[in-house]
């Protein structure tokens, strides 16, 4: 005789539990979907590593702070002392200003935008006085109580020329001041 007992009449001998095959296709969908998600977080990752690297290398800021971005042909400079010049400006630069914050320099296939800030301890009406007349046939001038707008588009050989110059009192850390804005547009097209 074995050692032991003979299992009871009426029980059943116990069988291993069976697990679901439900379950089963559930966690590989699980899994699934969370490889899936893995994958694309990695790519969506690579890609802004990507392309943070491209720009950070068109991307350049000189010793003053101004940044210059080249990209397909384009050059845009910005900052307080990006390199404009009068002839850049299409008018001469109001005597004794200086530069002010701000300032751009864009150069695309289709023509330029030029654009800077000066500031002057003379009035307003001295400054509007000094631009009037210097914008050409076609200007347009423009007053109102806090400042000056003189304008002037012409089309020339080279494409449509456009200059706008604003004049008016300074605010914040320019208080006290005249501010002049002027921005040159030439475009080829």
């Amino acid at each position: 005789m074995a050692a032991g007992y003979p299992p009871a009449a009426g029980y059943p001998p116990a069988q291993p539990a069976k697990s679901g095959g439900a379950l089963k296709i559930i966690l590989i969908i699980v899994a699934v979907v969370v490889g899936l998600g893995l994958i694309a977080a990695g790519v969506v990752g690579y890609g802004v590593w990507s392309v943070a690297h491209t720009v950070s290398g068109v991307v350049h800021t000189d010793n003053k702070g101004n940044g210059t971005v080249s990209i397909l042909g384009n050059t845009i400079s910005t900052g307080k002392d990006v390199n404009v010049s009068a002839g850049d400006l299409g008018v001469p630069i109001y005597p004794g200003a200086s530069r002010g914050e701000g300032g751009m320099k864009m150069s695309l296939p289709t023509g330029t935008v030029n654009m800077v800030v000066f500031v002057t301890d003379d009035p307003v009406s001295d400054v509007v006085a000094f631009y009037k007349g210097k914008l050409g046939e076609n200007e347009s001038d423009m007053e109102t109580n806090s400042g000056s707008v003189l304008s002037s588009s012409k089309q020339g050989a080279n494409g449509k020329d456009s200059t706008i110059i604003t004049v008016a009192p300074g605010e914040g850390n320019t208080s006290g001041k005249t501010k002049i804005g002027i921005t040159h547009t030439v475009s080829t097209q």
